[in-house]
């Protein structure tokens, strides 16, 4: 980045971040995904939460959508987990049961690292699991991007922390109707009529308004931190920068003269309605990407992502990179 107090490159991977596997005697295994999920699950057991995030490399499995779908229905059955991911404010396709395109967004555009819970959902994810289905022309950009979730909480200003839990953070996410929608729209993320987004959105928990247009703008008001459920730690969780207005602005190609008339697809307050002070966005970026490793990926290789020890998110990338990765989540 160019801005002041961020890096002007991402850092490579540290020896334990991601904490990386090889699979053994691949080459001979039988490759079916039943015998997969359960051999992986002692290594996450013991090492996900640790660590914040797994990279298991040379498992051989196919990578399309289809061939990870069956292996997270093991993955799942393994875990006693019945619930997918919920309604998403930016852009991604399902591909399978249970399987996401990683993001459908621009290639050039960054996506900061976040946690994954998405306004509109009911509970939030354990468990991430991204796998290489097509890797990037090298040098092209599009690695993987993971935050220490833990170095992050202790770096925060106090002063910043505190707020945050005294007032919260105001989520907001608009989304115009599909029939005038260039981005995103509320029939295909949230339901298809209005009755049934009002149901879904009552049952999240989040208050909406609805524009003479048609398109809806919900607003739902979430803590800064939550507890690690399986260390207890309480750790900075959520998506304040990732989701503030600036994501948009400053950086997605999409939205470079974007009518300032319009509400971005998304937004970040305090939980009192004031906005964000710049001086605090900038410092919590900071503090974000000094904590963050760029992870290359190889065809097949599966980053898995204790959503709760590490944070997310996506390097640019060339528009001619063939880059494609696919996406599920496990919620405990």
């Amino acid at each position: 980045s160019s801005k002041p107090g961020l890096p002007k490159y991402c850092s490579p991977p540290k020896p334990l971040f991601p904490c990386v596997f090889e699979a053994q005697n691949a080459a001979e295994a039988e490759p079916k995904v039943q015998l997969w999920a359960k051999a992986l699950k002692p290594t996450l057991d013991e090492h996900l939460a640790k660590y914040g995030a797994v990279l298991i490399k040379g498992l051989p499995m196919k990578t399309d959508p289809v061939a990870f779908s069956a292996f997270m229905k093991e993955m799942k059955a393994e875990y006693e987990c019945e619930k997918f991911m919920e309604g998403r404010s930016m852009t991604s396709s399902a591909v399978a049961e249970d399987v996401r395109t990683g993001s459908d967004d621009d290639p050039r555009y960054t996506i900061e690292p976040h946690n994954e819970y998405n306004v509109a959902a009911k509970e939030r994810p354990k468990k991430l699991f991204l796998v290489c289905g097509e890797e990037p022309n090298y040098g092209s950009g599009g690695e993987w991007i993971i935050s220490d979730s833990r170095a992050i909480t202790e770096q925060m200003e106090p002063t910043v922390l505190n707020k945050f839990k005294t007032l919260e953070a105001r989520y907001e996410v608009y989304y115009p109707p599909k029939a005038t929608a260039t981005y995103n729209n509320w029939e295909e993320n949230i339901a298809e009529t209005k009755e049934e987004a009002e149901a879904y959105l009552t049952r999240a928990g989040c208050d909406w308004t609805w524009n003479e247009d048609d398109s809806i703008l919900i607003h739902r008001n979430l803590p800064c931190v939550a507890e690690h459920p399986q260390t207890g730690e309480v750790l900075w969780f959520n998506q304040i920068h990732a989701h503030h207005a600036t994501f948009y602005k400053d950086a997605h190609p999409e939205f470079m003269d974007h009518d300032e008339s319009v509400p971005y697809p998304v937004h970040t307050k305090y939980g009192n309605g004031e906005e964000i002070e710049e001086e605090t966005l900038n410092h919590i970026r900071e503090v974000v990407w000094a904590n963050t490793v760029a992870v290359p990926l190889r065809l097949g290789d599966l980053l898995i992502v204790d959503n709760y020890a590490a944070l997310h998110g996506r390097m640019g990338f060339s528009l001619d990179s063939p880059r494609q990765t696919f996406v599920s989540i496990l919620y405990e």
